[in-house]
């Protein structure tokens, strides 16, 4: 063997989940190499996976200091996934849902799909929680009209926490909502800087430049 190039963010997805043929689970053989009392480990992990662009993306962003991640769940896995058609693009609807997973401490996702229908995957370790879920999917009917609900097992890739997929017509249309909310509110900054700078300009607030001033002083002398 050659050793060609050391890659410390080597692509080994396509290898863990290949197009086509059996799936190689290289992040276990690295593990067990350097932590050996791994080896003996027979939960299937091929099956579980962080999304670590989400986990970083609040601290790459600097909107949060701490990004916390959901624990892997330990012993035997279940699953269903649910097809869900009707009015349910709400995406409020969404979260209520994601809210539902997490009070029953399982995990998944929530994929809208391009007939306007979602793809629901719960799973967990508690198999009584993951048939339970399907009661959830009717508990929202202000943001919901479900017309039905398809169910099978899945033994897919799963993400370890929540994730919400919406389909591409749906972020194009709120891209196109959060830029017209964009414009008009800098059509507001640009006119209350016009009123601002007319105000400055006034016989009003020029004249009384010196009684704010004298306010100014007096404020000051009280808090030292």
């Amino acid at each position: 063997g050659v050793v060609l190039e050391l890659n410390p963010t080597a692509q080994i997805g396509g290898l863990v989940f290949p197009m086509k043929g059996k799936p190689n689970d290289i992040p276990k053989a690295i593990i067990d190499y350097y932590f050996p009392e791994t080896e003996p480990i027979t939960q299937d992990q091929s099956r579980l996976y962080f999304d670590l662009e989400t986990v970083l993306e609040p601290l790459l962003t600097r909107t949060a200091k701490v990004a916390a991640m959901s624990p892997k769940p330990k012993g035997e896995l279940y699953a269903k996934k649910y097809i869900v058609t009707g009015d349910v693009s709400n995406h409020g609807f969404h979260l209520g849902l994601r809210k539902q997973l997490f009070e029953r401490y399982l995990f998944g996702r929530i994929v809208m799909l391009e007939d306007d229908s979602i793809e629901v995957v719960a799973a967990g370790t508690d198999s009584e929680a993951v048939e339970e879920f399907k009661e959830a999917l009717y508990e929202d009917p202000e943001r919901s009209e479900i017309e039905s609900v398809t169910e099978e097992a899945y033994d897919g890739a799963l993400n370890i926490g929540v994730e919400i997929k919406t389909a591409k017509h749906l972020q194009l249309e709120r891209a196109q909502e959060l830029q017209q909310s964009l414009e008009l509110i800098n059509q507001e900054l640009h006119s209350l800087e016009k009123n601002y700078k007319t105000y400055l300009k006034s016989f009003s607030w020029r004249i009384s430049y010196p009684i704010r001033l004298i306010g100014a002083m007096f404020k000051s002398i009280r808090r030292s």
